[in-house]
């Protein structure tokens, strides 16, 4: 196909017989429907990542896992080790940000929820929402748990807010 779209006409001055931006139109549009490789690439990568806290208990997890550590919610990874860190799962990890704007998480107790980082229903984190307080956190990579823990819900400060003015 590529030989066939790109094939030169004439030696000197070549010129390509269809442009990629032409070709990633769709076909009603005049192009060949193929769509943009770049989207693909991503929704594949970010597949990985949606896998990866369905199937915990398998090999490739645990490979995982045991190369790129565990984060604190259980299923997300850490940053790569040393000699991985052009493995592949540095370019799958990139797409994080695509994978979380199509998820939701459940609190339920709290304890695999970061407060700060985790993406609130369909809004943004609260770190994002109020930089003043997350710059006050002593502890900003906590979990809802540990912030509110069982008290009806109620934030009370305590060691991990800096409040010493």
């Amino acid at each position: 196909m590529r030989d066939f779209l790109w094939q030169q006409v004439g030696k000197e001055n070549a010129s390509y017989l269809m442009a990629w931006k032409d070709c990633t139109l769709p076909k009603e549009y005049g192009g060949l429907g193929i769509g943009s490789l770049t989207k693909w690439n991503s929704a594949i990568l970010a597949k990985h990542l949606w896998r990866l806290p369905r199937e915990l208990g398998s090999l490739w997890a645990q490979v995982i896992f045991s190369n790129h550590g565990r984060d604190l919610n259980g299923w997300d990874t850490g940053e790569a080790c040393g000699i991985t860190v052009k493995s592949l799962w540095k370019y799958i990890g990139q797409e994080k940000t695509l994978l979380y704007q199509g998820i939701e998480l459940k609190v339920g107790n709290g304890e695999r929820i970061k407060f700060w980082q985790d993406r609130r229903q369909g809004e943004r984190a609260f770190q994002l929402d109020f930089p003043y307080l997350y710059m006050f956190s002593n502890d900003r990579e906590a979990t809802v748990r540990e912030l509110i823990g069982n008290l009806n819900g109620v934030i009370v400060p305590n060691e991990l807010w800096s409040l010493g003015w």
